[in-house]
């Protein structure tokens, strides 16, 4: 289902917190649905067309003003419009989450037909830009007080990258449940990786 940000503030989904002088009104506590009770289970939810990786921000007159890329901007924008749809009726998650987000490119159309069949198979993974880290970061720096309050929530990550039919990103958070135990000595790590 697509929604864009007019049709979700009309909805009341999404709050505009731009002010006059393009700064947010967003205090750093504030959530979305900050009074809705934490979800149970997983959220899962995709955002449609091909990722976008956070820019760094450009500095202009000598240093004195940075902006972020519109390009990275407008990606962050319809990220969070989509959380804020799969969050309707929930709060953020509070506690330590899990996420996974998997990446599908679509294979470049200068690809032959056996190329683009083999990278659709799976044979193939893509290894190009942006990559997993800078995708990660825009998305989940989106996603701060839609599905969690902070993305420092995100204690287990996993990104994979495929190729599919039509470029999207999969999107799945869920709690982690405590206690998760002792971390493991140096010996017992090695060991546990070891082939048997």
């Amino acid at each position: 289902m697509r929604i864009s940000v007019s049709e979700a503030r009309k909805l009341g989904l999404l709050q505009d917190c731009s002010a006059k002088n393009g700064k947010s009104r967003r205090k750093k506590d504030e959530t979305f649905n900050a009074g809705l009770p934490e979800p149970l289970g997983e959220i899962v939810f995709h955002i449609p067309g091909a990722p976008v990786g956070k820019a760094r921000a450009q500095v202009v007159q000598g240093g004195a003003h940075t902006f972020t890329p519109e390009k990275t901007e407008k990606f962050t924008r319809m990220a969070k419009t989509y959380g804020v749809v799969a969050m309707v009726g929930r709060g953020p998650f509070r506690g330590p989450v899990r996420s996974e987000i998997v990446v599908v490119r679509k294979p470049p159309k200068s690809w032959s037909r056996k190329k683009k069949e083999s990278a659709l198979r799976g044979e193939i993974i893509p290894v190009v830009k942006p990559d997993s880290d800078n995708i990660d970061k825009a998305i989940l720096d989106a996603l701060n007080g839609v599905v969690y309050v902070d993305d420092k929530q995100v204690k287990d990550r996993r990104t994979i990258e495929l190729y599919g039919p039509e470029s999207m990103i999969l999107l799945r958070f869920e709690a982690i449940a405590c206690p998760v135990g002792p971390a493991p000595t140096l010996e017992e790590w090695m060991v546990s990786r070891r082939p048997t």
